[in-house]
């Protein structure tokens, strides 16, 4: 058995409650295995039916086992290649994701509330960065996902899409809620805004997940060619970075 196929057959133990028992060799395994290998192993499981979301799950219950595939990727990547922006990146997205949830939580305690309210100004302020990270998803589409198209895996590729799309529609749909806030009865204005901040948590987190341990994992591995990340780098420059820096 290859080292893809074991690692496929540990995830699926882990995936069903099993009890696993990682012997030294197990844990030298996935101490040692390089991150595409963690990747294709990911995809066979997927493949077999495992949801994005459980799969995002299995890694966080089990991260006494399991390597931090983040840090695993950053330590394969030189420095100044596209990926260091891309995971950068990541890491504001989950940060802002995070703050979402903290003053929707804060804002739900609130009997009323208007655009002064310094709680619903720091929702607008962390929106506008969720908003403004949709250039991060057009560098992806436009430029890194076509050279992984090429390698045969438009289906997962349709899937990471397809979640940009929803994501950036839920992301203007909150926007448009907070710029409404004056107009709105304010128990319905939390009641949407934590339905939309539910989907947006869960929904983020899983999508970030997939990038980081399966799409970049595959992306290094099979784009081999230093001139084609050249190129994609000089396109990505062009687009320009995320509007993180207006704090």
């Amino acid at each position: 058995m290859d080292s893809v196929d074991r690692i496929a057959e540990l995830l699926l133990h882990l995936s069903g409650d099993e009890s696993v028992d990682f012997g030294e060799i197990d844990r030298a395994l996935l101490a040692g295995v390089r991150c595409s290998e963690i990747a294709l192993a990911q995809q066979k499981i997927l493949d077999a039916g495992l949801e994005v979301d459980e799969l995002r799950l299995l890694w966080k219950n089990n991260r006494g086992v399991l390597p931090d595939l983040g840090a695993k990727l950053r330590g394969e990547i030189e420095d100044g290649h596209i990926l260091q922006r891309v995971l950068a990146e990541h890491e504001m997205v989950l940060c802002f994701i995070s703050d979402l949830n903290e003053v929707n939580s804060k804002i739900q305690q609130l009997d009323y509330g208007s655009s002064s309210t310094e709680e619903i100004r720091r929702l607008a302020h962390i929106v506008g960065h969720l908003v403004s990270s949709e250039q991060h998803c057009e560098r992806e589409e436009q430029v890194i996902f076509p050279e992984l198209d090429k390698c045969g895996f438009y289906e997962l590729l349709k899937v990471v899409s397809y979640q940009h799309s929803r994501i950036s529609k839920k992301y203007h749909v909150l926007n448009s809620l907070i710029w409404d806030v004056d107009d709105t009865d304010f128990d319905k204005f939390k009641s949407r805004l934590e339905e939309l901040t539910g989907y947006l948590v869960a929904a983020v987190r899983t999508h970030v997940f997939i990038e980081t341990n399966v799409i970049y994992p595959l992306a290094l591995e099979l784009i081999s060619d230093k001139k084609v990340w050249a190129r994609m780098k000089g396109v990505c420059n062009q687009i320009g970075y995320c509007g993180f820096d207006a704090c």
